[in-house]
């Protein structure tokens, strides 16, 4: 399954291709749409890419080397034909899905698969402007971190109020200190250290 803005991505790359009668869905048609995305555009810039130039360059590649359609009819319905290089990297996003556990892909996911076609025009412009594949997969994993906590509060919106986050009581000075019973805590410690057989037990008079 793929996000709705990757699904986007799809879409409007499809209607450029079809308004300028060019022949081929590209690698290159994607990535400009990217370009042109604010998720991508967000994505490209925290790794330090410059957005105007990758387009420019971009947009002259596929102005340059796309046959068109000269004699296709205004009326007439043209689906371009998806290349060699963009159905690898298909691919090679949905591998990666499937192995990093995630429910649908992204716009960074694609990005990031764009770097199996080494060969392709859009790897050449990233690789120019000095950006990784490692790079982008850094950005993105942050990304979903920091949206799954926000998911996270969503989903149990009760959480909250039936429940006491002892961590933040303690770092407040709100929990009372254990007065003599250094041994126990350290007999508590070494217990729960272990590999095995690791639940404490003590035993002793109440207190």
């Amino acid at each position: 399954m793929i996000s709705r803005e990757l699904n986007n991505i799809f879409r409007d790359s499809v209607r450029y291709a079809k308004a300028n009668k060019h022949e081929y869905l590209t690698l290159e048609h994607i990535f400009l749409t990217i370009l042109k995305s604010s998720e991508g555009e967000e994505i490209l810039k925290a790794v330090g890419g410059n957005i105007g130039t990758m387009r420019e360059l971009v947009l002259d590649y596929i102005q340059n080397n796309n046959p068109i359609m000269e004699t296709l009819e205004e009326s007439e319905e043209h689906n371009p034909y998806e290349t060699v290089a963009l159905s690898n990297v298909m691919n090679e996003m949905i591998s990666h899905i499937n192995a990093s556990g995630k429910s649908e892909a992204t716009i960074g996911d694609l990005l990031a698969s764009i770097y199996s076609q080494e060969d392709s025009y859009a790897c050449m412009v990233l690789t120019h402007e000095g950006i990784t594949r490692l790079d982008i997969l850094e950005v993105i994993s942050h990304t979903v971190v920091d949206g799954s906590d926000a998911d996270d509060e969503e989903e149990y919106p009760n959480l909250a109020g039936f429940t006491v986050e002892l961590v933040e009581v303690a770092k407040a000075g709100k929990i009372d200190p254990i007065i003599g019973r250094d041994d126990e805590i350290d007999r508590v410690m070494q217990t729960l250290c272990r590999r095995k057989k690791n639940n404490p037990l003590l035993v002793g008079e109440p207190g």
